[in-house]
């Protein structure tokens, strides 16, 4: 880091309106920060045009996609049926703005809570070793697993005999 000489404030007063930070004789000597820092104590500012252009493109990628009423029944009649999956549905929106906009408006997922029927068939079944995926078919092996943690249910293990 350098100090602020006179002529480096000439050039800073001469191109900043028009190129902001970036001006390579300055960005060799300070960083952008401590640019737009000087600039501001000598009441220096971007041109309007200039910002308008270089910010274009910036401001495209982060730019918040609106719902539209069509999108948001969709997501109303669909999400608690089928949850994230609606995002085959709403193709522009990334899965976490999906999450959000039911979050905001309090759209919940139906019928993934355990009945008593399929609890009881998971103690059952459990012991007897069967084929999880197969009797649960629409819950995953791990939210099965993770319920039987839940239950404490324990597996019996078969102890092979050693042979002396």
């Amino acid at each position: 880091m350098g100090k602020w000489i006179e002529q480096y404030i000439r050039i800073l007063k001469r191109d900043y309106p028009t190129k902001g930070s970036s001006i390579p004789f300055l960005r060799k000597r300070f960083s952008r920060e401590t640019i737009r820092s000087k600039a501001k104590k000598l009441k220096i500012k971007v041109n309007k045009i200039w910002r308008r252009k270089h910010f274009k493109n910036t401001l495209d990628k982060y730019r918040v996609i609106k719902w539209a009423d069509k999108e948001i029944s969709i997501l109303k009649r669909e999400y608690p049926k089928i949850g994230i999956k609606v995002k085959r549905l709403l193709k522009k929106f990334t899965k976490a703005a999906i999450k959000q906009k039911a979050n905001v408006l309090k759209i919940k997922r139906v019928g993934r809570n355990w009945t008593q029927m399929e609890i009881k068939k998971l103690k059952l079944s459990w012991q007897t070793k069967s084929k999880l995926d197969k009797l649960f078919p629409h819950r995953s092996l791990f939210a099965v697993y993770k319920k039987a943690q839940l239950l404490s249910l324990k597996r019996s293990r078969n102890k092979a005999r050693r042979r002396k």
